[in-house]
């Protein structure tokens, strides 16, 4: 560290203190790992510049219009029944729950949009118009628990949003490594007539059904006023086997875990993620103020990957709760990230099942320690 920091100096100074084999030998070393930094960091602008681009282009097709809803289509099947099911987005994008009474005048007019322009079309998949108008929550037809979908993200911005399942597939399959087949072409002419009348009637339109959330801005790094520098959260490296600060965190990502313990399926969780720049920050929009700093739930987790694509890296919960303005550090977990509180012991007396336990506490190097829980399952 020492002799890092004074290669550093002499970049500063523009001038070596020693003209040495070994000294020019890390000189350059330091010299191409400061190149590296630049031209990592020009990469991200570009790729950055690039989804400016597209958000410019999509934008410009809502220019002049409203949003008036956000479906997730989720079908099973197209020879049955389908409902509008309330999303779980509480405390991702939005702190109060979402709940069918809310979204009650807008199911009523999703159900008369629907009734009046894709009645025809439906044949043998029509709406379950019973759940329309529910005294419980329409995914009980469905699934064992409320999940979160894509559609979730419009909780936030005060716009309805619903997912649109068969009535009585539990969906079991969605979590396996196989798709089960399934044609849903033959609900191409209803979803078409539908979603065209959704953009031509004014039922939905006519007011939102929550107001919109202030969005978080440190998570959308900000230049200080009257300052170079940015203001947002950040994240550090801490060094192997220290608790001193290493450097930048590269190759590292963060994940958003809101106030509610939200049920994602396996591979497929909608908690907010962007990846942590060269500039140690994250762009990461659209995420409720309120629940990022709710610090007594709201974890803004960092993990770190290897050149292998492994996770060695993880943030201490206590640096993760809620967002803050001190840098988040990564520190390198020993041994891996399954921390185990035990296994249960097996009734036949399997030496492979015995019960054991590690205590991080304890086992792990320098004792560091952190309790990740990422949706409905802790997962540390």
């Amino acid at each position: 560290k020492r002799a890092w920091n004074s290669l550093l100096d002499q970049c500063a100074r523009r001038r070596l203190a020693t003209d040495d084999a070994a000294n020019m030998e890390d000189f350059r070393l330091v010299r191409e790992a400061i190149r590296d930094t630049y031209r990592r960091r020009l990469g991200e602008i570009d790729t950055s510049l690039a989804h400016l681009e597209t958000g410019i282009a999509v934008s410009d097709v809502f220019a002049g219009r409203s949003l008036v809803a956000h479906l997730d289509f989720d079908f099973a099947a197209a020879d049955r029944p389908w409902l509008f099911t309330v999303v779980n987005a509480c405390g991702l994008f939005r702190i109060e729950g979402v709940d069918t009474g809310v979204y009650q005048p807008a199911l009523a007019a999703l159900g008369g949009i629907w009734r009046e322009s894709a009645a025809g079309e439906a044949g043998a998949a029509p709406l379950f118009e019973a759940a329309l108008t529910p005294f419980y929550k329409p995914f009980s037809l469905c699934v064992p628990a409320q999940r979160t979908s894509p559609a979730a993200v419009a909780s936030g911005l005060g716009v309805v949003g619903a997912g649109m399942q068969t009535v009585g597939d539990p969906l079991d399959a969605d979590a396996m490594p196989v798709r089960r087949p399934c044609d849903l072409g033959p609900l191409a002419p209803q979803m078409a007539a539908f979603c065209g009348a959704l953009g031509n009637d004014l039922r939905l339109s006519m007011r939102r059904i929550y107001t919109p959330e202030d969005f978080e801005q440190r998570l959308t790094y900000l230049r200080a006023k009257n300052s170079r520098d940015l203001v947002g959260a950040t994240f550090k490296n801490f060094a192997p086997e220290s608790a001193d600060t290493e450097g930048d965190a590269v190759d590292a990502i963060a994940v958003f875990h809101g106030v509610s313990r939200h049920r994602p399926l396996v591979g497929a969780t909608q908690e907010p993620r962007a990846r942590i720049e060269s500039n140690n920050s994250v762009f990461m929009p659209m995420v409720s103020s309120r629940c990022a700093t709710a610090d007594w739930r709201a974890r803004l987790w960092g993990f770190g990957y290897g050149p292998d694509g492994a996770l060695d890296r993880v943030s201490l919960e206590s640096a993760s709760a809620g967002v803050r303005n001190a840098p988040v550090g990564l520190f390198y977990a020993h041994g891996g990230l399954a921390f185990n509180y035990g296994y249960a012991a097996d009734p036949l007396g399997g030496e492979m099942y015995r019960a054991r336990t590690l205590v991080a506490r304890q086992d792990a190097a320098f004792a560091r320690f952190s309790n990740v829980r990422l949706g409905d399952q802790a997962t540390a």
